[in-house]
C-alpha cells in the first residue's frame, strides 16, 4: 500500500529491561509533581520521602528493582530488538521512504531515539541532508517525552445531580479541576503536525548536538539520563 506519509514522534527504541527503568522514573516523576501541587519545594522532596512514607518509597524501589533484576535474568526482550530494529532500518528504509518522513523531537525528550532512524538512515549513505540522512526531515518541538499527554478533568466532567455535585465538591475540599501536562506546548506540536500534512517545512530543526551529548553515540547511559522532565500537575480550586 502506497504511504502518503510518515511521521515518528518521541521515537523510542530501548530494550525492554530499559523500559521497566523508564517506568520508574515515571512513577518517581508523577510522584514529584505530586509534590510540586502541594506547593512543597522540590528541593525538599528527598527530606519529605525520608519521613512517614520512607517505607513506601522504598518498596517502591525494591519492587522495581526486583524487575529490572528477573528481566535480566530471563533476557525477555522486544522483537525486534532495539539492535534489530535499527539493521531493519538500514536495510529497507529506502530513500522513497526516506522521502516521506518527519521526525517530530521535543528539546528535552532525553528518552527520544530518534538519532537511531537518522543514523541508520545515513549508514552506507553518500549524501545527506541537514537532517543528517537522505530525504528525511526533522521539526524541533518545544517540551519533553510527556508533552503529547495533555490530561485535563474537573467535577462539572462526572455526570451528576446538582445535589450530589455538590456533596462531591464538599468531599473534595473545594476542588473544582486539574490538569496534567503542558497545553501550550501540545498545541505547538499539533500545529507543526498539521503543518507537516498541509506539507509545510520543519519551523525548525531538533537540537541533534543537545541529544548527542545526552545519550553519547546515540544510545544511553545511565539510569539519571532517563529522567522524565514531565509535566506539571495545576489543580484549581
Amino acid at each position: 500500500e502506497e504511504l502518503a506519509g510518515v511521521g515518528f514522534m518521541s521515537f523510542n527504541n530501548f530494550g525492554f529491561k530499559n523500559t521497566i527503568t523508564m517506568a520508574k522514573s515515571f512513577a518517581q516523576e508523577l510522584r514529584n509533581d505530586r509534590v510540586k501541587k502541594a506547593g512543597v519545594d522540590t528541593a525538599s522532596v528527598s527530606d519529605d520521602m525520608s519521613g512517614g512514607g520512607g517505607d513506601n518509597n522504598a518498596m517502591f524501589d525494591m519492587l522495581f528493582n526486583l524487575a529490572e533484576v528477573a528481566v535480566g535474568a530471563v533476557g525477555v526482550e522486544f522483537t525486534p530488538s532495539p539492535d534489530d530494529t535499527k539493521r531493519i532500518l538500514s536495510l529497507k528504509y529506502d530513500g522513497k521512504l526516506q522521502s516521506k518522513t518527519r521526525l517530530f523531537v521535543f528539546d528535552d525528550d532525553e528518552l527520544d531515539s530518534s538519532l537511531d532512524i537518522v543514523d541508520s538512515c545515513t549508514a552506507g549513505s553518500s549524501s545527506s541532508s541537514d537532517d543528517g540522512s537522505d530525504g528525511l526531515t526533522s521539526s524541533g518541538l518545544r517540551g519533553s517525552h510527556l508533552t503529547p499527554v495533555f490530561l485535563k478533568f474537573g467535577l462539572e466532567d462526572l455526570d451528576l445531580p446538582e445535589e450530589a455535585r455538590e456533596m462531591a465538591g464538599q468531599v473534595a475540599g473545594g476542588f473544582q479541576n486539574a490538569s496534567f501536562g503542558d497545553e501550550e506546548y501540545l498545541n505547538e506540536a499539533v500545529d507543526e503536525v498539521c503543518g507537516w500534512i498541509l506539507g509545510r517545512e520543519p519551523s525548525r530543526r531538533p537540537s541533534w548536538s543537545k541529544q548527542r551529548q545526552s545519550s553519547g553515540d546515540g544510545g544511553y547511559e545511565s539510569e539519571s539520563s532517563w529522567r522524565l522532565s514531565g509535566g506539571v500537575v495545576d489543580a484549581e480550586v
